[in-house]
């Protein structure tokens, strides 16, 4: 893995798109009464019992921006670290749009962008085992 200072200037146009999309869900997730009153149900566990690779993820989302961590970790461990990981997003594009004005580039071999996908895999297969026989609830 490379890492070296970004060009300076704003960041590149997906990145305030993804934050406001970031700062939208988290902003739902605050103010919207999911643990009450679900949007919808999960199809998967409402057709067969079983739970679906992303169940627990709103929970947990709802539970992390209430500042219930470990609530939001017994839901859906996978959840939490993503709710996380888009408040880092808002909050870094927001220092980039304002006071950083050079970014960061990372570079992945091959082989390390090969790891990336197969930890990306396991993370999502051990969250599914996890939401199947402990959380999600």
């Amino acid at each position: 893995m490379t890492l070296r200072a970004g060009e300076r200037g704003a960041p590149s146009p997906p990145m305030p798109a993804l934050a406001a999309i970031a700062l939208a869900t988290l902003a739902a997730a605050r103010l919207y009464p999911f643990e009450t009153h679900p949007l919808f149900a999960c199809p998967l566990r409402t057709l067969t019992g079983v739970a679906c690779p992303t169940c627990g993820m709103t929970r947990a989302f709802v539970r992390t921006v209430h500042g219930n961590l470990a609530g939001a970790a017994a839901a859906s461990p996978l959840g939490t670290m993503l709710a996380l990981g888009a408040a880092v997003l808002v909050a870094w594009t927001l220092l980039r749009l304002t006071v950083v004005r050079r970014g960061l580039h990372v570079e992945f071999t091959r082989q390390e962008a090969s790891v990336l996908r197969a930890a990306a895999v396991l993370a999502i297969a051990a969250n599914w085992a996890w939401v199947a026989t402990v959380g999600a609830h």
